[in-house]
């Protein structure tokens, strides 16, 4: 789980798998491939493998989410 304060940014990573995320409190915003997504608290979001992507923290309080990867086998 990842907790984090109000300003807060993760930019530009890409993974080699697929990853979802999942809004547990907060306030993000998710930009995939140029795409801005604001998923709700228990809202999923898929990243395809390889997609640049940034995670902000656009909120007033401290967020929190989770995040998981997926690679076939």
């Amino acid at each position: 789980m990842w907790t984090d304060p109000p300003g807060q940014r993760w930019e530009n990573f890409t993974h080699a798998t697929d990853e979802v995320v999942i809004v547990l409190s907060g306030e993000m915003e998710f930009e995939v491939e140029g795409v801005l997504h604001h998923p709700v608290p228990g809202e999923e979001l898929f990243i395809p493998a390889r997609a640049v992507h940034s995670a902000r923290n656009i909120g007033n309080e401290t967020a929190r989410w989770l995040f998981g990867y997926h690679q076939e086998t």
